[in-house]
C-alpha cells in the first residue's frame, strides 16, 4: 500500500470510528427520550388525556433522533461490509457511490433530513 493510500485509509478509519461513537451516543440519548416519552404518556393518561402537546413533542423528538441513528447505523453497516480482515476499506470508492445513491434517492423523495445526514458524513470521507 502506498503512503497516499495509507493516508486515505487512515481518514476512512477515523470516520468509521467517529460514526460508531456517534451511534453509541445517540443510542443512549434515545433511551432517555424513550423514558421521557413514556413519562409523557403516563402524564397524559393521568390528566384525563389533556396533555396532547407534551406527548406529541416527546414522541416527535424520539422519532427524529431515531431516524438520525437509523441512517447512521445503515451507513456504519455499509462501511463494515467493505472492511477487510486488517481493518482497511477495500473499494472505498464504492462506499461513497452507495451513499451518494441513497442521498440522491432521498432528495428525489424530498427527504432532505436524510440527505443532510448523509452529506454530513460524505463530507468527512476522503
Amino acid at each position: 500500500m502506498t503512503e497516499a493510500e495509507l493516508k486515505v485509509q487512515e481518514q476512512i478509519v477515523s470516520v468509521f470510528e467517529e460514526l460508531y461513537a456517534e451511534i453509541k451516543k445517540l443510542s443512549l440519548e434515545l433511551g432517555k427520550l424513550g423514558y421521557k416519552q413514556r413519562s409523557a404518556l403516563v402524564a397524559h393518561v393521568d390528566s384525563s388525556y389533556t396533555m396532547h402537546k407534551e406527548l406529541n413533542d416527546a414522541r416527535t423528538k424520539w422519532e427524529e433522533m431515531s431516524e438520525v441513528r437509523n441512517v447512521q447505523q445503515w451507513m456504519f453497516g455499509l462501511m463494515r461490509k467493505y472492511r477487510d480482515l486488517w481493518g482497511y476499506f477495500e473499494n472505498y470508492d464504492e462506499i461513497r457511490e452507495e451513499i451518494e445513491a441513497v442521498k440522491s434517492a432521498a432528495i428525489k423523495k424530498e427527504d432532505y433530513k436524510i440527505a443532510g445526514i448523509l452529506t454530513h458524513w460524505l463530507d468527512k470521507l476522503p
